[in-house]
């Protein structure tokens, strides 16, 4: 006769396995990350668009000679080839080019022909000052949405999910070891909501 162990299983209330049980709490999240990520798209887009503008404004705003500030695309270091803006302010070189610096702090000039739109410039430029902040912001939630669905995480996921499989054959081989009857759909790997076992005769 083979009887069942009865032990720390006994008696138990709830869910064991919620994987399955979650299958709706994860597709509402999806959808809800989805919409998140095309919210900030759009919003990446329209930034995007609005520093065009102000940058077309900042041009005609300037006389055009030295000193004067222009919003450029540029490549920049580790920005995946993604164009990045940045302020520029336009000086003569030894050779006799007049060519783009990018400015860290940008101020914008009131002397000689600067003077007739210095207020206008100046505005301007902190209109675009908090629109790269924005852009920056929206761009650091992307990236992090990206970097936790792959990379580093992903790795790191399938590296604990292989010890586990590990884990699981060890525990079923001390059990068996030890003269335990081991159903063989736990054996078999296809239920894993009980933990039932029985001993031998």
């Amino acid at each position: 006769m083979v009887m069942k162990k009865k032990g720390m299983w006994e008696g138990k209330s709830g869910l064991s396995a919620g994987a399955k049980f979650n299958q709706r709490a994860r597709d509402i999240f999806e959808n809800h990350l989805q919409a998140e990520i095309h919210r900030l798209i759009e919003t990446l887009r329209e930034v995007e668009e609005a520093l065009d503008q102000a940058g077309a404004i900042l041009s005609i705003s300037q006389p055009p000679m030295e000193g004067k500030l222009s919003l450029r695309w540029w490549y920049i270091s580790g920005a995946y080839r993604y164009r990045e803006p940045v302020i520029v302010r336009w000086e003569w070189q030894g050779n006799g080019v007049m060519t783009p610096r990018r400015m860290v702090r940008p101020k914008a000039l009131s002397s000689n022909n600067f003077a007739i739109n210095h207020k206008e410039t100046d505005a301007c430029l902190q209109i675009i000052k908090g629109l790269l902040k924005l852009r920056s912001q929206t761009k650091a939630r992307l990236d992090s949405i990206r970097k936790t669905t792959q990379g580093n995480a992903s790795a790191y996921l399938q590296n604990e999910i292989v010890k586990l499989d590990i884990l699981r054959q060890r525990v079923l081989q001390n059990l068996v070891e030890r003269g335990y009857d081991v159903e063989a759909r736990i054996l078999n790997g296809e239920d894993g909501d009980r933990a039932d076992f029985a001993d031998h005769e």
